[in-house]
């Protein structure tokens, strides 16, 4: 599965997680790929309004009561100044903001995940 919109400016995330929960019990999610702008679900600093959907959150719950991987496309996060220790020494930035549910990691995963799986949802 990937999410390709915002998580403040679209309903792609509030959709693919939807899926993503009515997929548990039926067929099997292993991972989820956050590319474009929905790269920025991984920010801990974002402060969403008290009324929103907090896409991080759910995200981070979802994964950790279904053992399912967050991913996000290295190249889409650090356009958006979503960065892990490894990306934070890499440019010498003062610190990561990652949050600790999301692993930052190469397009090969998400190869690998579309090699190794029957279907591919994306959500834009």
């Amino acid at each position: 599965m990937a999410v390709h919109g915002s998580p403040l400016e679209s309903q792609a995330h509030y959709s693919a997680l939807r899926y993503a929960e009515s997929l548990i019990g039926t067929a099997k999610l292993t991972q989820v790929f956050f590319f474009h702008e929905a790269a920025a679900v991984a920010n801990r600093l974002t402060v969403p309004l008290s009324d929103e959907f907090v896409a991080r959150r759910a995200w981070r719950e979802f994964a950790a009561e279904n053992s399912v991987r967050l991913c996000v496309c290295i190249a889409s996060s650090e356009r958006r100044g979503v960065v892990d220790t490894a990306s934070q020494h890499d440019h010498n930035l003062a610190s990561e903001n990652v949050d600790h549910a999301f692993e930052i990691v190469g397009l090969g995963e998400f190869c690998d995940a579309l090699a190794t799986h029957d279907h591919f949802m994306s959500f834009v």
